[in-house]
């Protein structure tokens, strides 16, 4: 018996609308994978937008890390800016430091604009002060007329100093008796001094106390020792001290004698000379 004959045996036929939906439900399957295939790849906009572009977690990544990296560096250099300034503060203030000549006081040893090198540590280890050193000190207020010494120009480099600091050479340590001869020199202990280093023979005597005298950096003449007849003995503690243009210098003939408590330091180094150049930088002839 053929199928068109047994009709128990014959399939029916799908209904034509029922096949439409299958296939236009697989078609539907179909277009939202890709969709989200799409959204996937090129982000949440629409699926018009078919412009790629690099996905967003990342680039925001990278911004941070650089910025990560830009603290790092300005906060490194900022440590480093401290700990120099520290180191600077420390150098100064206890092993040495670097100063220039203002003034002509210690012709010819030393001139207008040198630069030297003065070290701090013989105040605390070493044999102190002898005769010939040349040493920085800040002067007695009797000279500079200031009463109240300014603490951040001594630790602080490029602070102003006030009063400024003195350069000059030692002469008189403590016990010892000066005598100072117009046209002849300096008597130490009742001996002259040989002194090569000296522009000239002193124009004044200096042989008591109330001697001491002369103009001092305001313009106002002092006599520190007025009405004391007693011979110059430099007092425990003190140092006296001499420029090497003895004429043309404050120092103890002037005003008296230096605390060796405000001592900076002694020269230890000439670094730096306009006469080793010549005529380059208009350095000084005599």
């Amino acid at each position: 018996m053929s199928e068109r004959e047994n009709p128990e045996l014959q399939f029916p036929e799908e209904p034509q609308q029922y096949q439409a939906g299958a296939e236009s439900g697989s078609e539907s399957q179909s277009h939202a994978q890709h969709a989200q295939r799409d959204q996937y790849e090129y982000g949440s906009e629409s699926a018009d937008s078919l412009t790629p572009r690099a996905p967003k977690p990342v680039k925001e990544k990278k911004n941070q890390k650089e910025q990560e990296n830009s603290e790092s560096l300005i906060g490194e250099a900022i440590r480093t800016l401290i700990l120099g300034f520290v180191l600077c503060i420390f150098l100064k203030g206890t092993v040495a430091e670097a100063r220039f000549i203002p003034s002509g006081s210690m012709k010819p040893t030393l001139m207008i604009d040198d630069r030297i090198l003065v070290q701090k540590v013989t105040r605390y280890i070493g044999d102190g002060f002898k005769r010939g050193d040349i040493v920085v000190f800040y002067p007695p207020s009797v000279e500079t007329e200031v009463y109240e010494d300014s603490i951040l120009g001594r630790f602080i480099p490029f602070f102003p100093e006030n009063p400024p600091a003195f350069v000059k050479r030692v002469i008189g340590l403590p016990g010892d008796q000066i005598i100072i001869r117009r046209g002849e020199g300096v008597y130490v202990n009742g001996q002259l001094l040989e002194e090569p280093y000296v522009k000239e023979p002193a124009n004044y005597d200096r042989y008591n106390m109330e001697s001491i005298s002369g103009v001092n950096a305001r313009g106002n003449f002092i006599r520190p020792y007025q009405g004391n007849g007693a011979p110059i003995v430099v007092p425990e503690g003190k140092l006296f001290v001499l420029g090497d243009n003895r004429n043309a210098s404050a120092d103890s003939h002037v005003w008296g004698f230096a605390d060796q408590s405000r001592v900076v330091g002694k020269v230890c180094l000439i670094f730096f000379k306009k006469q080793w150049f010549g005529g380059l930088l208009g350095g000084e002839d005599s």
